[in-house]
Protein backbone atom coordinates (compact mmCIF):
# COMPACT_ATOMS: atom_id res chain seq x y z
CA UNK A 1 0.00 0.00 0.00
CA UNK A 2 2.62 2.56 0.89
CA UNK A 3 4.37 2.12 -2.72
CA UNK A 4 1.12 2.51 -4.30
CA UNK A 5 0.45 5.69 -1.76
CA UNK A 6 3.38 7.00 -3.50
CA UNK A 7 2.87 6.83 -6.91
CA UNK A 8 -0.95 8.02 -6.45
CA UNK A 9 -0.03 10.94 -4.95
CA UNK A 10 2.96 12.15 -7.03
CA UNK A 11 0.85 11.27 -9.85
CA UNK A 12 -2.17 13.31 -8.71
CA UNK A 13 0.58 16.10 -8.32
CA UNK A 14 1.81 16.02 -12.25
CA UNK A 15 -2.00 16.31 -13.03
CA UNK A 16 -2.86 18.76 -11.15
CA UNK A 17 -0.17 21.33 -12.24
CA UNK A 18 -1.62 20.37 -16.11
CA UNK A 19 -4.67 20.98 -15.21
CA UNK A 20 -3.91 24.78 -13.06
CA UNK A 21 -1.70 25.52 -16.26
CA UNK A 22 -4.77 25.06 -18.39
CA UNK A 23 -7.08 26.84 -16.39
CA UNK A 24 -4.50 30.26 -16.05
CA UNK A 25 -4.43 30.26 -19.75
CA UNK A 26 -7.65 29.23 -20.82
CA UNK A 27 -10.28 31.26 -17.60
CA UNK A 28 -7.52 33.37 -16.05
CA UNK A 29 -5.36 34.55 -19.72
CA UNK A 30 -2.16 34.64 -18.28
CA UNK A 31 0.93 35.55 -20.92
CA UNK A 32 2.20 32.63 -22.08
CA UNK A 33 5.92 33.34 -20.49
CA UNK A 34 4.42 33.63 -17.28
CA UNK A 35 2.41 29.97 -17.79
CA UNK A 36 5.36 28.48 -18.95
CA UNK A 37 7.31 29.43 -16.36
CA UNK A 38 4.52 28.18 -13.78
CA UNK A 39 4.46 24.71 -15.81
CA UNK A 40 8.45 24.00 -15.90
CA UNK A 41 8.83 24.84 -11.87
CA UNK A 42 5.94 22.98 -10.52
CA UNK A 43 6.39 20.43 -12.86
CA UNK A 44 9.90 19.69 -12.78
CA UNK A 45 9.55 19.60 -8.99
CA UNK A 46 6.29 17.25 -9.44
CA UNK A 47 8.77 14.91 -11.80
CA UNK A 48 11.54 14.45 -9.27
CA UNK A 49 8.95 13.35 -6.62
CA UNK A 50 7.43 11.11 -9.11
CA UNK A 51 10.85 9.64 -10.20
CA UNK A 52 11.91 9.24 -7.19
CA UNK A 53 8.68 6.89 -6.07
CA UNK A 54 9.02 5.15 -9.66
CA UNK A 55 10.99 2.29 -7.81
CA UNK A 56 8.22 1.60 -5.93
CA UNK A 57 6.54 0.69 -9.36
CA UNK A 58 7.29 -3.24 -9.07
CA UNK A 59 6.77 -3.55 -5.46
CA UNK A 60 3.05 -2.15 -5.36
CA UNK A 61 3.54 1.03 -7.48
CA UNK A 62 1.65 -0.15 -10.82
CA UNK A 63 -1.62 -0.49 -9.13
CA UNK A 64 -2.99 2.65 -9.28
CA UNK A 65 -1.00 3.40 -12.87
CA UNK A 66 -3.03 0.49 -13.82
CA UNK A 67 -6.44 1.59 -12.66
CA UNK A 68 -5.53 5.57 -14.15
CA UNK A 69 -5.29 3.30 -17.35
CA UNK A 70 -8.27 2.00 -17.22
CA UNK A 71 -10.28 5.17 -15.90
CA UNK A 72 -8.66 7.21 -18.77
CA UNK A 73 -9.17 4.85 -21.56
CA UNK A 74 -12.86 4.50 -20.51
CA UNK A 75 -13.54 8.67 -20.16
CA UNK A 76 -11.57 8.84 -23.40
CA UNK A 77 -13.79 6.18 -25.05
CA UNK A 78 -17.20 7.75 -23.87
CA UNK A 79 -15.87 11.48 -25.04
CA UNK A 80 -15.16 10.12 -28.78
CA UNK A 81 -18.23 8.33 -29.02
CA UNK A 82 -20.09 11.04 -28.32
CA UNK A 83 -18.71 13.04 -30.49
CA UNK A 84 -19.37 10.94 -33.29
CA UNK A 85 -22.87 10.70 -32.49
CA UNK A 86 -22.81 14.48 -32.17
CA UNK A 87 -21.77 14.45 -35.69
CA UNK A 88 -24.39 11.96 -36.86
CA UNK A 89 -26.86 13.91 -35.49
CA UNK A 90 -25.61 17.23 -37.36
CA UNK A 91 -25.16 15.64 -40.84
CA UNK A 92 -28.80 14.74 -40.78
CA UNK A 93 -30.06 17.38 -39.50
CA UNK A 94 -33.37 19.01 -41.00
CA UNK A 95 -34.03 22.79 -40.21
CA UNK A 96 -37.97 23.63 -39.33
CA UNK A 97 -37.77 25.68 -42.35
CA UNK A 98 -37.52 22.56 -44.17
CA UNK A 99 -39.90 20.31 -42.46
CA UNK A 100 -42.78 22.73 -42.49
CA UNK A 101 -42.41 22.54 -46.43
CA UNK A 102 -42.32 18.60 -46.26
CA UNK A 103 -45.70 18.38 -44.35
CA UNK A 104 -47.81 21.13 -45.35
CA UNK A 105 -51.07 19.69 -45.83
CA UNK A 106 -49.26 15.84 -46.38
CA UNK A 107 -50.41 15.42 -42.35
CA UNK A 108 -53.10 14.47 -39.76
CA UNK A 109 -53.41 17.12 -36.94
CA UNK A 110 -54.39 15.75 -33.56
CA UNK A 111 -54.91 17.51 -30.71
CA UNK A 112 -52.15 18.38 -27.09
CA UNK A 113 -48.63 19.04 -26.94
CA UNK A 114 -46.09 16.75 -28.28
CA UNK A 115 -42.50 17.56 -26.20
CA UNK A 116 -39.67 16.06 -28.23
CA UNK A 117 -36.39 15.96 -25.97
CA UNK A 118 -32.90 16.49 -27.94
CA UNK A 119 -29.26 17.17 -27.25
CA UNK A 120 -29.01 19.13 -30.47
CA UNK A 121 -29.27 22.98 -30.09
CA UNK A 122 -30.35 23.64 -33.88
CA UNK A 123 -32.52 21.55 -36.29
CA UNK A 124 -35.57 18.98 -35.67
CA UNK A 125 -34.62 15.96 -33.53
CA UNK A 126 -34.46 12.73 -35.01
CA UNK A 127 -37.19 11.42 -32.67
CA UNK A 128 -39.15 13.90 -34.42
CA UNK A 129 -38.59 12.72 -37.93
CA UNK A 130 -38.67 9.23 -37.00
CA UNK A 131 -42.41 9.32 -35.54
CA UNK A 132 -43.95 11.66 -38.63
CA UNK A 133 -42.13 8.67 -41.01
CA UNK A 134 -43.83 5.76 -38.86
CA UNK A 135 -47.35 7.48 -37.32
CA UNK A 136 -48.03 10.30 -40.23
CA UNK A 137 -49.49 12.22 -37.36
CA UNK A 138 -48.39 15.90 -35.85
CA UNK A 139 -49.52 17.59 -32.56
CA UNK A 140 -51.20 20.46 -33.15
CA UNK A 141 -48.11 22.06 -30.76
CA UNK A 142 -44.67 20.90 -31.06
CA UNK A 143 -42.32 21.51 -28.68
CA UNK A 144 -38.37 20.55 -28.64
CA UNK A 145 -36.32 20.51 -25.67
CA UNK A 146 -32.85 21.29 -25.16
CA UNK A 147 -31.16 20.59 -21.77
CA UNK A 148 -28.05 23.29 -21.58
CA UNK A 149 -25.41 22.75 -18.85
CA UNK A 150 -23.48 26.30 -18.55
CA UNK A 151 -20.51 26.86 -16.97
CA UNK A 152 -21.20 28.72 -13.50
CA UNK A 153 -22.45 26.15 -10.80
CA UNK A 154 -26.36 28.14 -10.28
CA UNK A 155 -28.77 29.69 -12.84
CA UNK A 156 -31.67 31.85 -11.39
CA UNK A 157 -34.92 30.62 -12.04
CA UNK A 158 -35.50 33.78 -13.99
CA UNK A 159 -32.51 32.96 -16.48
CA UNK A 160 -33.50 29.39 -16.91
CA UNK A 161 -35.75 29.04 -19.73
CA UNK A 162 -35.51 30.69 -23.45
CA UNK A 163 -38.57 30.28 -25.74
CA UNK A 164 -38.47 30.75 -29.59
CA UNK A 165 -41.14 29.77 -31.65
CA UNK A 166 -41.23 28.97 -35.46
CA UNK A 167 -44.01 27.88 -37.69
CA UNK A 168 -46.45 30.04 -39.94
CA UNK A 169 -48.97 29.27 -37.51
CA UNK A 170 -46.37 29.89 -34.73
CA UNK A 171 -46.76 26.16 -33.70
CA UNK A 172 -43.36 24.69 -33.09
CA UNK A 173 -41.39 26.13 -30.16
CA UNK A 174 -37.77 25.72 -29.13
CA UNK A 175 -37.18 25.68 -25.58
CA UNK A 176 -33.77 25.94 -23.96
CA UNK A 177 -33.71 25.13 -20.52
CA UNK A 178 -30.26 26.34 -18.50
CA UNK A 179 -28.87 24.56 -15.66
CA UNK A 180 -25.61 25.35 -13.46
CA UNK A 181 -23.21 22.16 -13.76
CA UNK A 182 -23.77 21.96 -9.57
CA UNK A 183 -27.51 21.98 -10.48
CA UNK A 184 -29.90 19.02 -11.17
CA UNK A 185 -32.27 19.30 -13.96
CA UNK A 186 -36.21 19.09 -13.16
CA UNK A 187 -38.23 19.30 -16.46
CA UNK A 188 -41.67 19.23 -14.62
CA UNK A 189 -40.61 22.79 -13.16
CA UNK A 190 -39.18 23.72 -15.60
CA UNK A 191 -42.09 23.45 -17.96
CA UNK A 192 -44.18 25.25 -14.99
CA UNK A 193 -41.84 28.26 -15.59
CA UNK A 194 -42.65 28.10 -19.64
CA UNK A 195 -46.49 28.12 -19.14
CA UNK A 196 -45.40 31.34 -16.63
CA UNK A 197 -43.65 32.96 -19.38
CA UNK A 198 -46.41 32.71 -22.01
CA UNK A 199 -46.37 29.04 -23.35
CA UNK A 200 -50.18 27.77 -23.64
CA UNK A 201 -50.11 24.29 -22.64
CA UNK A 202 -50.79 21.54 -19.76
CA UNK A 203 -47.56 20.15 -18.74
CA UNK A 204 -50.07 17.63 -17.22
CA UNK A 205 -51.34 16.77 -20.36
CA UNK A 206 -48.76 17.03 -22.49
CA UNK A 207 -47.31 13.64 -24.15
CA UNK A 208 -42.87 13.63 -23.91
CA UNK A 209 -40.98 11.41 -27.09
CA UNK A 210 -37.85 10.26 -26.09
CA UNK A 211 -35.53 8.19 -28.68
CA UNK A 212 -34.31 4.97 -27.70
CA UNK A 213 -31.19 4.92 -29.88
CA UNK A 214 -29.47 1.59 -30.56
CA UNK A 215 -25.63 2.32 -31.68
CA UNK A 216 -23.55 0.56 -34.20
CA UNK A 217 -20.57 0.53 -35.79
CA UNK A 218 -19.48 0.47 -39.64
CA UNK A 219 -16.81 -1.59 -40.87
CA UNK A 220 -14.84 1.72 -41.91
CA UNK A 221 -15.91 3.66 -38.85
CA UNK A 222 -13.70 6.21 -37.23
CA UNK A 223 -13.75 4.30 -33.38
CA UNK A 224 -11.43 1.61 -33.24
CA UNK A 225 -12.52 -1.94 -32.73
CA UNK A 226 -11.18 -2.39 -29.75
CA UNK A 227 -13.26 0.54 -28.39
CA UNK A 228 -17.00 -0.12 -29.99
CA UNK A 229 -17.74 -2.71 -27.77
CA UNK A 230 -17.07 -0.70 -24.49
CA UNK A 231 -18.83 2.71 -25.92
CA UNK A 232 -21.80 0.44 -26.71
CA UNK A 233 -21.49 -1.24 -22.99
CA UNK A 234 -21.10 2.21 -21.79
CA UNK A 235 -23.75 3.84 -23.57
CA UNK A 236 -26.16 1.09 -22.89
CA UNK A 237 -25.73 1.52 -19.30
CA UNK A 238 -26.06 5.44 -19.43
CA UNK A 239 -28.63 7.09 -17.11
CA UNK A 240 -32.32 6.98 -18.23
CA UNK A 241 -32.85 10.83 -19.47
CA UNK A 242 -36.48 9.91 -17.82
CA UNK A 243 -34.68 9.23 -14.51
CA UNK A 244 -32.22 12.10 -15.17
CA UNK A 245 -34.56 14.78 -15.88
CA UNK A 246 -37.32 13.72 -13.50
CA UNK A 247 -40.08 12.96 -16.45
CA UNK A 248 -43.69 11.64 -15.45
CA UNK A 249 -43.17 7.93 -16.51
CA UNK A 250 -46.62 7.92 -17.52
CA UNK A 251 -46.19 10.40 -19.92
CA UNK A 252 -43.47 9.30 -21.94
CA UNK A 253 -43.08 7.62 -25.45
CA UNK A 254 -39.94 6.22 -26.69
CA UNK A 255 -39.37 5.52 -29.87
CA UNK A 256 -36.52 3.25 -31.25
CA UNK A 257 -33.68 4.62 -33.47
CA UNK A 258 -30.78 2.60 -34.88
CA UNK A 259 -27.71 5.05 -34.93
CA UNK A 260 -24.89 3.35 -37.31
CA UNK A 261 -21.38 5.82 -36.37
Amino acid sequence: LASAYGIAVTGTMIVDTVLAFIIIQALWQWTKATSVTFLSTFLAIDLLFFSSNSLKIPTGGWLPLVVATVLFLILTTWIKGRRLLSEYMDERKTLFEDLEEKISGKLARVEGTAIYLTRSLHGVPQVLLHNLEHNHVLHERIIVLSIVTTNEPYVDEAHLVKIRSFGENRNFYRVKLYYGFKQNADVRRALELCVQEGLDFDPKNASFFIGSEQVSFRNKSPMPKWRRGLFRFLFHNSSSAIDFFKIPVDQVVELGIRIEL
